[in-house]
C-alpha cells in the first residue's frame, strides 16, 4: 500500500520565483493603495458613495472578512472607504473588489 504523506509531487517554487511572486504582488498592492489615496479619490457630497471613518471601516472591513469566510468574497459597492481598509488588512485566502466609485 502506498503511502500518500511520502509522496509529495506538490509544484514547488524556487526561491528566486517565490521572492519575485511576493514583489509582483508587493508591487500590486503599493499601486493599488496608490489608486485609492485621499488624493485620487476624494469625498464628494453629490456621489452616492459612503465615506466612513477609520474605525468604522476597520470594523466593517473585519466583518466582512470574518464572514466570507476562506476563500471569500467581498465586493464593495460605492463605499471606496472599506474597500481601501481592506487592502490595508491584505487578508489571506480572501478576494476584494471595488465595483465602483462615483466620478
Amino acid at each position: 500500500k502506498e503511502n500518500m504523506e511520502d509522496d509529495d509531487d506538490s509544484p514547488q517554487l524556487s526561491e528566486q520565483a517565490m521572492a519575485a511572486l511576493q514583489e509582483f504582488y508587493g508591487a500590486k498592492q503599493s499601486a493599488e493603495l496608490d489608486l485609492l489615496s485621499d488624493d485620487v479619490i476624494e469625498e464628494d457630497w453629490q456621489l452616492s458613495q459612503f465615506w466612513y471613518d477609520d474605525h468604522t471601516a476597520k470594523v466593517l472591513a473585519e466583518e466582512c472578512i470574518r464572514e466570507s469566510g476562506v476563500n471569500g468574497c467581498v465586493v464593495c459597492i460605492s463605499c471606496p472607504t472599506v474597500f481601501k481598509k481592506l487592502i490595508e488588512l491584505n487578508p489571506p485566502d480572501c478576494n476584494f473588489m471595488l465595483l465602483e466609485y462615483d466620478q
